[in-house]
């Protein structure tokens, strides 16, 4: 009976182990290092597909992509640590010009997503007076003021179809890189709205 005990001791602190290692995975899974935000995992794979479970068509959501412009070349000229301080820096920028309910996340590379309900005519305007907004703000690199100069695409839901959520997240995923691409594309320093409202 004694060595069963010990047995089944050992299978709940293994257990225990194996719970507190399965919780830091999620936090990586969903965070991202370096500006501390929530990552497109996050997003596409967690928060969205609850959104879009219980979306009833009311309003909208948007989801609005910002591309850093000059990040690349900040990485090339300057090194990864200042490319880095640029994106620590657009994120505290971006942060302070969030409306309440609206949240924020790290998307990739030189890119974030500013999620929040709103109809796509908000999210437009917002995303214009985003990209003024970054174009005011720099970053002060080896003396040079570089300023955040950025490409915003916009994705709006306004009304879901027969998609589950995960295939309506994905569609959506799909549609802000295809309209941030785009707007990246025409130059920079622009924003993009993609068409369709229904996934």
């Amino acid at each position: 009976v004694s060595l069963l005990q010990e047995e089944v001791e050992s299978l709940r602190e293994q257990l225990k182990s194996l719970e507190e290692d399965n919780k830091k995975w999620r936090q990586l899974a969903g965070n991202d290092s370096l500006t501390g935000l929530h990552n497109k995992v996050m997003l596409f794979r967690v928060v969205l597909p609850k959104v879009m479970k219980k979306f009833d068509g009311a309003g909208g959501y948007s989801c609005i992509a910002i591309g850093l412009d000059h990040l690349h070349k900040v990485n090339m000229q300057h090194g990864w640590s200042m490319g880095d301080r640029m994106l620590r820096e657009a994120s505290r920028g971006l942060r302070s010009i969030l409306d309440e309910g609206d949240e924020l996340y790290r998307l990739d590379g030189a890119n974030f997503v500013l999620f929040g309900a709103m109809p796509n005519n908000v999210a437009r305007m917002r995303a214009a007076d985003i990209r003024r907004r970054l174009a005011k703000a720099s970053v002060n690199i080896n003396k040079v003021q570089l300023p955040l100069i950025s490409s915003i695409g916009v994705v709006t839901v306004e009304r879901t179809g027969k998609s589950s959520p995960a295939e309506a997240s994905e569609a959506m995923f799909q549609a802000l890189l295809s309209v941030l691409y785009r707007a990246k594309e025409s130059g920079g320093n622009t924003v993009e709205t993609h068409s369709a409202t229904h996934f």
